[in-house]
């Protein structure tokens, strides 16, 4: 097992504890269980990946690295969506999610939860999300496929915009995390996929071609 992959073990583990036992599944016996069963694991991951970057956060603001910390509140905002996008298709097909409290979440300093959260989203566009889709293919669950290809773009993006400061670790880390403090704009998140910008796009959102309208600004933590 790689690095990346002990990582989200581990978080989807977080989760788990989190969610606390299922009661038998209703969905068994439907004509889908196995894009169920894939898309309970991606809710899992999204969840426990909105809850680590909420701490992440956290640590950051405590930290006085106040752009990175509302860098993980954009993102924690667009793993949220993914989460309850899977979530509503769960609920659709006879699947109880978990309620409960906020888990335990395992952190460390800003440079290395960084490091951390680069990781998940290299894992998840290059491994988790296209072995889902792969997993998806073979029922042909519409809004399945349609939720998962649109938290794969959007965890794209993230990617793109964490691999940017992660790169710098750990020679220039802390020019850089002060230069993020003083030059962030804002960021906007879609409120139909997750899609995360700098900017609200002038028509429509390049995941879900949506109107941009539904594109809302994540205001930075107080």
């Amino acid at each position: 097992m790689t690095r990346r992959q002990c990582i989200i073990m581990g978080a989807i583990v977080a989760a788990s504890i989190f969610a606390g036992t299922r009661p038998p599944a209703a969905w068994a016996t439907t004509k889908y269980p196995k894009t169920i069963e894939a898309l309970l694991y991606a809710y899992d991951r999204e969840m426990a990946l909105y809850y680590e970057y909420v701490a992440f956060g956290k640590v950051a603001k405590a930290e006085g690295y106040i752009g990175i910390a509302y860098l993980f509140t954009a993102l924690g905002s667009a793993e949220l969506i993914h989460a309850q996008n899977f979530g509503k298709i769960l609920s659709r097909h006879g699947v109880e999610l978990p309620s409960g409290g906020t888990p335990t979440v395992s952190t460390a300093k800003t440079q290395e939860n960084l490091i951390k959260a680069a990781d998940a989203e290299v894992d998840a566009v290059e491994t988790f999300y296209p072995e889902i889709l792969q997993k998806l293919g073979a029922e042909d669950m519409k809004d399945a496929i349609m939720a998962t290809n649109h938290a794969w773009e959007s965890e794209k993006q993230h990617k793109g915009i964490i691999k940017k400061i992660q790169r710098w670790s750990p020679s220039f880390f802390e020019r850089v995390a002060r230069t993020i403090d003083e030059h962030t704009g804002p960021y906007f998140v879609c409120q139909v996929c997750g899609s995360t910008m700098t900017e609200i796009p002038p028509d429509t959102c390049p995941i879900c071609k949506l109107s941009s309208q539904h594109y809302r600004k994540i205001e930075i933590p107080d």
